[in-house]
């Protein structure tokens, strides 16, 4: 019998493989995407204005972990989902579809500029 001498697997692995699932849905469907990124804001708003949710606003502005856990969200989503109600599909994974031709590593260089440039604005 051989001892098996393979790296042991990366504990993060799972986590990664769920942003990644997190991104092949966004892209895939981009619309319900939308739609369920929009009824979560929603909700929170609704939420901020009750005296429980300002004391959980503020714990959460607070927390280091929640930053991280932010820039994680908006790393796997390339920040391309919008707050804005009245649109159907993120604006920018359309500019990014027709700016690269559909080509998925294009697609995603665009994204990253697109995203860039909407910060900088």
């Amino acid at each position: 019998m051989t001892a098996d001498t393979s790296a042991p697997e990366d504990p993060r692995e799972p986590f990664v493989q769920a942003l990644r699932g997190l991104q092949l849905v966004l892209f895939k469907y981009p619309v319900a995407s939308q739609a369920a990124f929009q009824s979560l804001l929603e909700e929170g708003r609704r939420f901020a204005l009750t005296d429980e949710g300002r004391a959980w606003q503020e714990r959460l502005l607070a927390s280091p972990l929640f930053r991280g856990a932010q820039a994680l969200w908006e790393g796997a989503t390339l920040n391309i989902l919008e707050p804005d109600s009245r649109k159907l599909i993120p604006s920018a994974l359309l500019d990014a579809l027709i700016a690269a031709g559909q080509e998925p590593e294009e697609v995603l260089a665009a994204l990253h500029l697109a995203r860039l440039s909407r910060e900088r604005a």
